[in-house]
């Protein structure tokens, strides 16, 4: 994380990373078990928010936070 709304990804060009790609950030939830019999059932995907590639080297890839919408949705919001 460089500031509040930019990151650095660790994949780029080599990777297949362009500018304009856009990509979900989530963090892993702890281990949710099975309450009969204590099996992991996995981890949920919390997501974080959503970023948008700005700069590309080999490497790495600089983005930026995509605002979230809020409120209800338009035909003017979905045509943008």
């Amino acid at each position: 994380i460089l500031t509040p709304t930019s990151v650095v990804l660790s994949a780029g060009a080599e990777q297949g990373v362009r500018d304009g790609m856009e990509f979900v950030i989530y963090e892993l939830s702890d281990v949710v078990r099975d309450p009969e019999t204590g099996e992991s059932l996995g981890q949920i995907e919390l997501h974080k928010g959503r970023v948008r590639v700005h700069h590309v080297q080999p490497r790495m890839a600089l983005a930026t936070v995509v605002p979230r919408f809020l409120g209800t949705p338009t035909m003017d919001h979905i045509l943008k």
